[in-house]
């Protein structure tokens, strides 16, 4: 488990810091964000478990001026079981993303990203494996401060694969 959490805390670092030569007066905490959704699971995770809901909130970097970002976010989220194996499954976890941005910031924009970190897996006994995924979404700004966000993505594990689909609101720290 220190593994992963360990792994998840280095990339975070690493994608927030960007490469030696970012130099920090071009790293620049941006936003904050939360936002929600449903989870969707696929593949064998779908076997057993219905549509449920995830949740996620964190921050956003700016890096340099040209649209490349990184996140770190926290997420939880639940899926009602369809078996006996356990009533429902609990996931939660970390992690980071770097990602690209289309278009101003002050207009609405595509983006994309991907994703690791680590992911607990609670059902019935917990389990903590890394996670990795991507997504695209897009995101309309609503004041000069705020912006509204929907996204898709898949995040996925050894074990589990589901497609979150989450909207959110995103608020500017001034730092972009």
């Amino acid at each position: 488990m220190l593994r992963y959490v360990g792994f998840a805390g280095l990339a975070a670092v690493f994608l927030t810091t960007g490469t030696p030569a970012t130099t920090a007066a071009q790293v620049k905490v941006s936003s904050v964000f939360v936002g929600g959704g449903a989870n969707i699971p696929v593949g064998d995770f779908s076997d057993g478990f219905k549509t449920g809901w995830m949740g996620a909130a964190g921050l956003t970097v700016s890096i340099g001026d040209k649209g490349v970002f990184a996140f770190a976010e926290g997420l939880y989220g639940q899926n009602s079981s369809e078996s006996t194996i356990a009533e429902k499954a609990k996931l939660y976890g970390g992690g980071g993303a770097l990602g690209y941005r289309f278009g101003e910031s002050s207009k609405p924009g595509v983006y994309v990203y991907g994703s690791a970190g680590a992911l607990v897996i609670d059902v019935g006994a917990s389990e903590t494996q890394f996670s990795y995924g991507g997504g695209a979404g897009v995101d309309i700004p609503i004041s000069p401060k705020a912006a509204i966000w929907i996204e898709g993505r898949l995040l996925a594990t050894k074990d589990i694969t589901m497609v979150p689909i989450m909207a959110g609101i995103s608020i500017s720290t001034g730092g972009d």
